[in-house]
């Protein structure tokens, strides 16, 4: 049995609100998310992260000249004094407690659209 789309899968996605405003909203959810889960002295590292949205994929990307090194926490140990649940590999550890919250956002923007 085969099956077609009628619409390209472009269009589809489209008309059901997943666009660039989506993602953007999306990306923007996920870093205010993340920032409980981000290292923090000064708060830099935090600061640091830019929303980015192009060719139909978002991220957050964190500028910050150290980033990568928190990120991947090699040897390093945490202080919870100003960010309880600071962590290297934030972006997993935010995903695993908000993944459901998130999603939840993003339904209810394409929603109201």
């Amino acid at each position: 049995m085969k099956f077609k789309f009628n619409k390209s899968v472009e269009l589809i996605i489209k008309d059901c609100g997943v666009n660039e405003n989506t993602l953007r909203f999306a990306v923007g959810e996920a870093k205010e998310f993340m920032r409980e889960f981000v290292p923090m002295d000064t708060g830099n590292l935090a600061e640091s992260a830019e929303e980015i949205v192009e060719d139909g994929k978002g991220r957050v990307n964190y500028t910050a000249p150290y980033a990568r090194f928190c990120y991947y926490g090699e040897g390093l140990r945490f202080s919870r004094e100003k960010n309880p649940k600071a962590c290297a590999f934030w972006d997993r550890a935010m995903i695993q407690i908000y993944k459901s919250e998130l999603y939840e956002r993003v339904d209810k923007f394409i929603k109201k659209r």
